[in-house]
C-alpha cells in the first residue's frame, strides 16, 4: 500500500495524537495484520497552577523555558525517528510502574507482526521507532517571593511534586463511522529526578485502566481455526502420538495500567479464555477542588501485589543545572481486546479487530500541574 506523506502538527494547551490505521486481511483484521497511515498531532503544555511551572524540550538552552509549545516546535522536537508511522505494537505484560523494556541502544523494545507458528514474542519482528511516538521534556518550578537571591534576582528553583491533572483519550471528531480506537492507546510516562538519590518513576496509563492479557490463541492464516503446531522437537509430526496443539502467542503475562481519570473504579475484562474477570482500577490523575487551583486526591494509593504508589510522577529540583525530565511514549496496544459480544461465533472480547478501525483516529490530551502554593506538601 502506498502511504500518504505523514504530517506532524502541534498547537498549545495539551498533548494530542491522531492516527489512522489502514490495511486488512479478510473481514477482520488482527492487530498485527495491517500497515498504517499515520497523521499525528501533538498539543503540548505544562503550565503551573501559579504560573511558575516551566518546561522546555530536553537539551534546549535557558532561553527556551516557557509554558507553551507551538505546533512548529513539537514537530521538530520529537525523539528522532518516532511518531511517523504509528501501528499496533506491544511491549508485553508491563506492570503499573514498570519501565519500558529497551534494546542495546536504550530504545524502547516492542514487537509487531507475530510470525505464524512462532509463539514466543521475542522471536517476532521488532517494532521500529516510527511505530510509537515519544518526546522528552524538562520541568522546573520557579519561586518568586520578593526576596533577592544572591542579591541579584527574585527567583529560585525549588522542589515541587508534579502531577498529571488531566488526561483526555477519545476518538477524533472527524472519525465518522469508524470505530473508536482510543481504548487501545497506551501512554507510558517516565520521570527522572534527584530526590536525595537518582530516581525514576514510571506510570503506564490507558483510557479505562486495568488489565490487558498480552498473549493468546490467534488465527494468523485466516483459515477460521486457531493456529496450531507440533512440539518444537517434532516440527513435522512424525513422532508416535504426535498431535497438533493450539499456539499461545505472545508474552504470557497481563499488562496493568492506571486509568486516565481521577476516580478509577470497578472494571471487568475478558481473559484469553474469554472468561470474565472483575477488578479494581486505580486513577493516574489527581482532581481539582471545584474551580480553584488546589489539587485533590493526591494521597498515595495502595495497590495489591504492588504496594503504595505515590500520585505524583516526579519532583522538580532546587538545582539550576539538573531538572525533572519526563519521557512520554505513546503507542497502540495490539493485544487490546475490544468488545465484540455482538459478533456471532467469536469471543466476547477479542484481539482480532473488525475493519471499522481501518482509518480510525484518536485524540490524546495530557496536562501536568503542581499543588497550589497555599497548600502544604
Amino acid at each position: 500500500m502506498k502511504l500518504n506523506k505523514n504530517k506532524i502538527i502541534v498547537s498549545a494547551l495539551a498533548l494530542a495524537i491522531g492516527t489512522s490505521l489502514a490495511g486488512s486481511i479478510g473481514s477482520t483484521i488482527a492487530w498485527y495484520q495491517y500497515s498504517t497511515r499515520a497523521n499525528v498531532s501533538f498539543l503540548g503544555e505544562a503550565s503551573g497552577i501559579s504560573g511558575n511551572l516551566q518546561m522546555r524540550f530536553k537539551g534546549e538552552n535557558d532561553s527556551k523555558w516557557r509554558t507553551r509549545i507551538t505546533k512548529e516546535e513539537m514537530a521538530s522536537n520529537l525523539v528522532t525517528g518516532t511518531g511517523t508511522n504509528l501501528l499496533p505494537i506491544t511491549f508485553g505484560g508491563l506492570g503499573y510502574t514498570e519501565a519500558l523494556p529497551v534494546d542495546g541502544e536504550a530504545n524502547p523494545l516492542g514487537y509487531k507482526q507475530p510470525v505464524a507458528g512462532v509463539a514466543a514474542m521475542n522471536k517476532w519482528t521488532k517494532a521500529e521507532k516510527a511505530n510509537y511516538a515519544q518526546f522528552q521534556l524538562e520541568f522546573r518550578y520557579v519561586e518568586r517571593d520578593g526576596d533577592k537571591e544572591g542579591g541579584t534576582k527574585d527567583d529560585k528553583n525549588i522542589a515541587k511534586k508534579v502531577y498529571l491533572s488531566q488526561m483526555l483519550l477519545q476518538e477524533d471528531h472527524a472519525n465518522g463511522d469508524k470505530g473508536d480506537l482510543s481504548e487501545a492507546v497506551r501512554v507510558h510516562v517516565s520521570a527522572a529526578y534527584n530526590d536525595g538519590a537518582a530516581k525514576v518513576d514510571n506510570r503506564l496509563i490507558s483510557k479505562n485502566g486495568g488489565s490487558t492479557v498480552t498473549h493468546g490463541v490467534l488465527d494468523l492464516d485466516a483459515d477460521g481455526k486457531v493456529d496450531s503446531a507440533y512440539a518444537d522437537d517434532d516440527e513435522f509430526g512424525f513422532k508416535d502420538g504426535a498431535a497438533l496443539q493450539a499456539l499461545d502467542y505472545g508474552d504470557a503475562k497481563t499488562q496493568k495500567a492506571f486509568a486516565g481519570n481521577a476516580v478509577g473504579g470497578n472494571h471487568s475484562y475478558f481473559d484469553n479464555s474469554d472468561t470474565a474477570q472483575n477488578e479494581t482500577t486505580y486513577p493516574a490523575i489527581v482532581g481539582r477542588n471545584n474551580d480553584s487551583n488546589v489539587l485533590t486526591n493526591t494521597d498515595k494509593q495502595n495497590i495489591p501485589n504492588v504496594g503504595d504508589v505515590e500520585k505524583y510522577i516526579g519532583k522538580t529540583m532546587e538545582s539550576e543545572t539538573n531538572y525533572l525530565t519526563v519521557t512520554v511514549t505513546v503507542w497502540v496496544e495490539g493485544w487490546h481486546r475490544f468488545d465484540y459480544s455482538s459478533r456471532e461465533g467469536s469471543p466476547k472480547f477479542d484481539a482480532i479487530w473488525d475493519t471499522d478501525l481501518i482509518g480510525a483516529k484518536f485524540n490524546l490530551g495530557i496536562q501536568f500541574a503542581v499543588q497550589d502554593a497555599s497548600v502544604a506538601e
